[in-house]
């Protein structure tokens, strides 16, 4: 029920106008996406997931905030890249397989790999 209303106010917040047309309008969508939510979201309690949202916004946005003033936890460094193709894609195997690694592209004939160091 809460989509319902929650997609009605939205549709009534960005009608141009509250005609009888507009709001026979509004309500037909909104039950629309109340069916389609009905289908898709899975079955629970919606107010134990809002109050589970709202108590680890509090960890999330100091964790967010940390992160951009923290030493980054990547690195991203450059290999040349072999001449034979088969002795580059073995380069890019290798690296790929390493932990934490992965080669994310190859410009001016350089392999750009990023890792996450721990």
């Amino acid at each position: 029920m809460i989509i319902f209303v929650a997609s009605l106010l939205i549709w009534f917040m960005l009608a141009p106008d509250y005609s009888l047309d507009n709001i026979i309008f509004g309500v037909a969508i909104s039950l629309v996406s109340l069916l389609f939510s009905k289908r898709l979201l899975p079955r629970g309690n919606s107010l134990k997931a809002a109050i589970k949202i709202l108590v680890n916004y509090p960890t999330a946005l100091f964790q967010s905030i940390t992160l951009v003033f923290r030493k980054p936890n990547f690195t991203a460094y450059e290999t040349k890249v072999p001449e034979n193709r088969i002795d580059e894609f073995a380069k890019i195997i290798s690296v790929t397989l390493t932990p934490e690694e992965i080669v994310v592209m190859k410009e001016d004939n350089k392999l750009v790999v990023h890792g996450v160091k721990k």
